[in-house]
């Protein structure tokens, strides 16, 4: 079987065929837009919490028109490929909540 991974933006290409592993860590979408808004206004030099500023920032994100999106093909993606042998899929929340467990189970990899 020839399963095939691409996160072009990432620009990953991963052939299951070729044995290559792939750990995804996926994160509530909310929170990640939350996290990316801080992000790119830090690197900006512009700590707006104007929620108009804000508003339009999510309208960006969640059509894809920012850097590094749209987050939500790749997490669907992984998600679809979740339970073959070389993929192990976790959200940011899992590692938060059992993060020792979570490292050794990739340490098994």
């Amino acid at each position: 079987m020839h399963l095939k991974l691409c996160f072009k933006k990432l620009r990953i290409v991963c052939s299951f065929q070729d044995k290559c592993k792939v750990i995804f860590v996926a994160r509530n979408i909310k929170d990640a837009a939350v996290s990316y808004f801080y992000h790119c206004q830090m690197r900006e030099g512009d700590l707006s919490k104007d929620v108009d500023v804000f508003d339009s920032f999510v309208r960006l994100y969640v059509r894809g028109l920012l850097s590094l999106t749209p987050v939500l093909p790749s997490i669907l993606q992984a998600w679809k490929e979740r339970d073959h042998p070389n993929m192990l899929f976790y959200t940011y929340e899992q590692l938060q909540k059992d993060f020792d467990g979570t490292a050794a189970k990739i340490a098994k990899v």
